[in-house]
């Protein structure tokens, strides 16, 4: 990890050792403090729901996905988690073609979601 700090940059943890590990010993500390830290980690995941319409559900052979998230994630990050779990590469190039929309409103890339929300991708639609 880097750093900026009064004196410069520099390497390492400006926070001393990582939680998991005593600051006196350096050893894994006790396993109540490892309980508090999972709860911890558990309360800064948030699950999104994802439903898959059109060629997005070809692609991904199915019509809705669940994904945990880090607190603050966006429609941003939920595309680029499909992304990584799309085998066949096919939905890169569609990025540019969808709007999203969140708890069934258009939104923005770049919106915050919270836990629980449902994502949509909406693909271009023609007709008369």
């Amino acid at each position: 990890m880097v750093y900026v700090g009064l004196h410069g940059v520099r390497a390492g943890n400006p926070w001393g050792p990582h939680p998991t590990q005593n600051r006196g010993t350096g050893r894994p500390t006790s396993a109540a403090a490892m309980k508090l830290i999972a709860q911890i980690e558990s309360e800064t995941k948030m699950t999104i729901k994802v439903r898959l319409f059109a060629a997005l559900r070809e692609a991904m052979g199915r019509d809705h996905v669940e994904l945990s998230l880090s607190a603050g994630a966006t429609p941003e990050d939920v595309w680029r988690s499909l992304l990584s779990m799309d085998a066949s590469g096919s939905l890169q190039a569609r990025r540019t073609n969808l709007a999203a929309a969140v708890n069934r409103r258009y939104a923005k890339f770049d919106a915050v979601l919270a836990d629980g929300d449902e994502v949509v991708f909406i693909p271009p639609v023609s007709g008369g």
